[in-house]
């Protein structure tokens, strides 16, 4: 019985196909595991040789069991969902786990499978030269068909595209075609080819950016891949997939491992103030699709992987044909569209061009809520880490079928010549090639200048958990309830939350809304008096504190549009919410260029009522200028 066996690897493959001559198998998403069975004795082992009988000893047991006296088989581990799905996150929560006392209890808690796919070596003989197919002929007399712990991993023959369709509706990681009749090579092997329907793949962690605001431990992870001659290449930013527990077991991890020296051949200038780490870790990271520029577009974070070596993980290995894949999308408009492969957001891997195609994509919900209002941009020409400027004028060389007004500017005693929001989806997407990630409307419009069509409630956070903006939101709800008004709340895109209040056309001047919604917010503040404050001067307000800002109720004065993204890591968007969902806990990261469509599909806009649902605060108003 062979005593060191290395597992066969699949290529990475681009696209599925039909032929006789091949099988075709679920693609598992779990942890590859070698079972050794000699006798009484049985092993587990990872694809680089570590134990892993003593973290699953159920299976281990059922293995034990199998009618055989000794076999060298090949499978995975895997958890799964409801609808019988393996997912690796499923999993993830067991893999580090050592004690007993755990592990029997994640045995109650995560239950998980043996699916054996390949069988080396039976009673005595070795299997590995035979054709696969026949392998998997006595492989399958061994597994029990009754379900249970250990698991006969199916194939389809011939039908690849079918079977490819097939998983990719179920949206299952992929499909992994055999040559029926390849012998078992200890190798990565064309034999094998590996066709995955989402992008998931194993990344090495060369260090971590500092946390944002409340954030703790760090903010991402830096991710790189080995090249052909031998250098780590940096591939993006992992900072979704973390809640507070992951956050802290990857900081325990990583922690010990810093060093001084950049492990990376070469480092992009927006993260040289980063801590590195020793190249050790490796982690599962899901994302959309590569770019251009060989970066990951939206990596989320899945796990830790200790059965991977990260010398194993290699652009040869993770991107078919070793080059990098784009889903560039040619976008019919008039707008000489410029240097679309430029990275906006480096953590995500999201370009100029990811940007200009989501406001193409957006731009029916969004050009109601931006029609004839004056906008301010504050212009990223090279992504959000690097140097801004506001812009109020339009340039002189700005086309002729672009909407500008000029406005008479007090503070600055001169005409400006604004963009204006206008019905024209070639206009928004001028704006965004020129490095404008989000729009700032004005609250009035040019027809009726010095009468906002709402009051706005900024609920901006000073380092204070979104637990407490929410709390801060809800309470705001239930004053504007007992006064019979309806707000509705969006994400800022940022930290924060924004609560419309619409009101009634052409009656109320800017100075009325702003004394309305003072009025308000000390309201708010008289009954959240230790997280909630209405302090202007940043450095007296409490750390932790949320800001009840009223003062953007002010002529000119702007905050960032319904359905704008926002020049933060994650491309999160400023998304319309339900007073529902506040029942919960929400996460503005869930809010993405990506994600932003789905709710729109699930919901339409739920920012319309603050286009038509007008109310009269004019009682309030004439009791609150008689005090």
């Amino acid at each position: 019985m062979p005593k060191d066996v290395q597992p066969m690897l699949a290529t990475l493959s681009d696209k599925p196909f039909d032929s006789p001559e091949w099988l075709f198998e679920l693609k598992m998403d779990g942890v590859r595991a070698l079972t050794f069975k000699d006798g009484d004795k049985l092993q587990m082992k990872t694809r680089n040789d570590r134990p892993l009988s003593g973290r699953f000893p159920t299976l281990a047991k059922a293995l034990q069991q199998l009618p055989a006296d000794s076999a060298i088989i090949d499978g995975e581990i895997v958890a799964l969902d409801e609808k019988g799905h393996s997912h690796f996150e499923l999993i993830q929560p067991r893999i580090h786990l050592s004690r007993a006392h755990d592990i029997a209890e994640a045995d109650e808690r995560i239950p998980v499978y043996y699916y054996a796919f390949d069988l080396l070596f039976v009673n005595g003989f070795d299997l590995r030269s035979l054709p696969l197919e026949d392998r998997k002929a006595v492989l399958k007399k061994l597994i029990p068909a009754d379900g249970g712990w250990i698991r006969y991993n199916d194939h389809v023959e011939a039908r690849g595209k079918d079977f490819f369709n097939a998983v990719s509706k179920h949206k299952l990681e992929g499909i992994v075609a055999k040559h029926r009749e390849s012998s078992y090579q200890q190798a990565r092997s064309r034999h094998w080819l590996k066709i995955k329907t989402q992008h998931t793949d194993h990344f090495v962690v060369a260090g971590f950016t500092p946390p944002d605001g409340s954030r703790k431990f760090f903010g991402a992870l830096l991710l790189g891949l080995y090249d052909r001659n031998g250098d780590l290449i940096h591939v993006g930013r992992a900072g979704g997939g973390f809640d507070d527990k992951t956050l802290k077991e990857v900081w325990q991890q990583v922690k010990p491992l810093v060093v001084p020296k950049n492990p990376f051949k070469e480092v992009p200038a927006e993260i040289r103030k980063s801590t590195w780490v020793r190249p050790k870790l490796v982690c599962e990271v899901r994302f959309t699709e590569w770019t251009s520029a060989r970066q990951l577009r939206a990596p989320v974070f899945q796990g830790l992987r200790d059965d991977i070596d990260a010398e194993d993980c290699t652009f040869e290995d993770s991107v078919p044909s070793g080059k990098p894949q784009t889903a560039a999308k040619e976008i019919g408009t008039r707008v000489e569209l410029t240097n679309q492969d430029k990275v906006f957001w480096p953590e995500d891997g999201f370009t100029k061009g990811d940007l200009i195609r989501f406001y193409d994509r957006i731009a029916p919900f969004l050009i109601p809520h931006l029609l004839d209002r004056p906008l301010v941009f504050d212009r990223y020409p090279n992504g959000i880490h690097g140097e801004h400027f506001y812009q109020k004028d339009a340039h002189d060389y700005t086309p002729d079928w672009i909407r500008t007004q000029e406005l008479w500017s007090s503070d600055t005693q001169r005409y400006i010549r604004y963009f204006v929001g206008a019905d024209n989806r070639d206009q928004l997407l001028y704006i965004a090639n020129m490095g404008a990630i989000f729009q700032n409307p004005w609250s009035s419009r040019v027809q009726l200048i010095e009468y906002p069509d709402y009051v706005i409630f900024d609920l901006d956070p000073m380092d204070a958990p979104y637990a407490d903006v929410q709390q801060v939101a809800l309470v705001l709800k239930g004053i504007l309830d007992e006064l019979h008004l309806r707000g509705y709340p969006k994400t800022s895109g940022a930290s924060g939350i924004h609560v419309y209040l619409p009101i009634l056309e052409n009656r109320f001047t800017y100075d009325d809304v702003r004394i309305f919604a003072e009025a308000v917010a000390r309201v708010v503040v008289q009954q959240l008096p230790d997280i909630a404050t209405v302090e202007r001067v940043v450095r007296k307000r409490k750390t932790g504190s949320v800001y009840v800002d009223y003062l953007q109720n002010v002529k000119g004065k702007t905050v960032a549009s319904v359905y704008s993204p926002r020049a933060v890591p994650g491309a999160c968007v400023s998304t319309p919410l339900k007073w529902s969902e506040f029942s919960k806990p929400l996460d503005p990261r869930d809010y993405t260029i990506v994600s932003v469509f789905d709710r729109l599909k699930k919901h339409g806009d739920l920012f319309e009522p603050v286009l038509t649902d007008r109310q009269d605060i004019s009682g309030f108003l004439k009791a609150l200028k008689k005090k």
